[in-house]
């Protein structure tokens, strides 16, 4: 299957002595190209699926620094391809498309990132709210992908405000079954990133939230670690 071809190249884009040089002429930018040319010619079945395998194989090829922008273009090409248009959720961006972007963005350390991390939510929720389809519905995941963006790449200040509205975001726009005790262990862990002095305050809360819900609720997956 062609996404098994494009897992096997992905995994070659692992920098090695004896594979870099035969690589060089398949870098991502390279693949995105003939991909489309294969949509356009009828050659392979449209689909994100290809594309997202290809994006998250830019942060073995592009500068910590770059590797958002090279992701943000394929982006933009998967919305022109859909005409863009949610409904055609085959070409569209979804969430696993936003989730790669974050990861890239949160690798980059760039003071843009922030922003640009909370645009592709906004995206999400809207495109959600179009479409009424899961693909779309930020799950805890994104959103605490975008609060360590925030937690790396904010000023304090702004790091620990922007972490407690997202949970708060998060705990409105997801099932409560959904934010579990790894979800809570990853805003706990952005709070302290932020290193804003009421950080340790905050995560004190979110601990005795979790207690109560496990102890009070009956939610086990709210249990706490060690």
């Amino acid at each position: 299957a062609f996404s098994d071809t494009l897992r096997l190249w992905k995994e070659l884009l692992v920098p090695t002595d004896s594979t870099e040089k035969e690589m060089a002429d398949l870098d991502p930018t390279s693949v995105i190209e003939r991909i489309f040319h294969y949509f356009d010619a009828g050659l392979i079945d449209s689909t994100a699926n290809y594309v997202n395998i290809v994006l998250g194989a830019v942060q073995f090829t592009e500068p910590p620094e770059r590797a958002p922008y090279c992701g943000h273009g394929f982006f933009e090409r998967m919305l022109e391809h859909s005409n863009y248009k949610p409904t055609i959720t085959n070409k569209h961006p979804t969430k696993i498309t936003v989730q790669a972007l974050l990861d890239l963005w949160l690798g980059s350390a760039l003071p843009e990132a922030p922003g640009r991390a909370e645009s592709y939510v906004d995206e999400l929720v809207r495109w959600h709210e179009e479409t009424k389809l899961d693909v779309y519905r930020p799950d805890p995941r994104i959103y605490c992908s975008v609060m360590e963006v925030h937690g790396a790449c904010s000023p304090p200040e702004i790091a620990f405000q922007r972490v407690h509205q997202i949970f708060q975001d998060m705990k409105s726009m997801c099932p409560n079954e959904e934010i579990d005790t790894i979800t809570c262990t990853r805003v706990c862990g952005c709070l302290a990133e932020s290193k804003h002095p009421d950080s340790g305050d905050a995560a004190r809360r979110l601990l005795d939230e979790m207690l109560d819900s496990y102890f009070n609720e009956g939610n086990l997956r709210r249990k706490p670690g060690q």
